[in-house]
């Protein structure tokens, strides 16, 4: 689950940096002239370099677009060799922006510049920073995900009570919790199989309208285990955010109930969940329904 997190994340950064970089290739950024080192003087001319094309001696970074005339350095008395062998002073700085096509000026008229440009630059900060907003709040499930999983894997009731929503402590106490831990999810689940694949689905609701205040955002996630034999079976968890609250949540009789289905099936699940003390279920839409005893 990390990996896949930090995959993502250096995806996006990658993106985004694939979209900035463009905006300053072509742009002699620290490309000054080279002089002779004292000891020696500018002797006969080059000539430019290079002869055809554009070509950043000093720069090393971002400048594809500048020119040269080349001098010899000639050494003096003294002295045995010069360093550096030529002294370069810069004839043409390129205007051409990366793949934009945009004409940046020399550093001295970079206001003038950005003035000219604001529009352009706001609309490409805008849409960077509507990129990353959109991209953590698409985050936010698999964060509270990770949050729940570490708790079932270190025993922490006191969190998993804390991640259920508001709805659900009418029927779900700390002391519920903590006993369907030790006896049921823990010795059936936790013990004997690992968690071996993480898949996530949107749960739709046609029904309900997109711009609905009352619409409750909910995704759920399979979760693949795997026991010692190989052998596989798969739950789910609903991370739902209810319009009450403005957090992800994560109904914990419901995580329950699908991995009593799991384990035995559709025609005993409410009778374990029963045995456990459930007497309701929290559903993805937000209400409930009632344990059939």
């Amino acid at each position: 689950m990390r990996r896949k997190h930090y995959l993502m994340t250096v995806v996006v950064l990658g993106v985004l940096v694939s979209i900035v970089v463009p905006l300053f290739a072509g742009y002699c950024i620290n490309c000054d002239h080279i002089f002779c080192n004292g000891g020696c003087v500018a002797g006969n001319r080059v000539g430019l370099w290079p002869p055809t094309g554009n070509y950043c001696v000093t720069c090393g970074r971002y400048c594809t677009a500048c020119r040269w005339e080349r001098y010899i350095c000639i050494r003096t008395s003294g002295y045995g060799s010069c360093h550096p062998p030529y002294a370069w002073v810069k004839t043409f700085v390129g205007q051409q922006m990366g793949i934009f096509l945009l004409y940046l000026p020399t550093r001295r008229n970079m206001l003038v510049y950005v003035k000219r440009k604001r529009y352009l630059i706001s609309a490409g900060i805008a849409g960077i920073v509507a990129v990353g907003v959109w991209w953590w709040n698409w985050q936010a499930p698999y964060r509270t995900l990770t949050v729940f999983l570490t708790a079932l894997e270190t025993g922490d009731t006191k969190t998993l009570y804390a991640l259920t929503p508001i709805y659900e402590r009418r029927f779900v106490t700390p002391e519920l919790i903590d006993s369907t831990y030790q006896n049921f999810l823990k010795p059936k689940l936790l013990t004997k199989k690992r968690l071996i694949k993480i898949r996530r689905t949107s749960i739709k609701r046609p029904s309900l309208p997109e711009v609905s205040l009352s619409r409750v955002r909910a995704v759920r996630f399979y979760l693949w285990f795997q026991d010692k034999q190989g052998k596989e079976m798969v739950t789910a968890v609903i991370i739902q955010r209810p319009p009450t609250e403005e957090i992800w949540k994560v109904p914990f009789s419901t995580f329950v109930f699908n991995t009593c289905l799991s384990l035995y099936g559709s025609l005993n699940a409410d009778k374990v969940m029963a045995s456990l003390g459930f007497a309701w279920i929290a559903l993805p839409e937000g209400g409930v329904s009632w344990v059939i005893k």
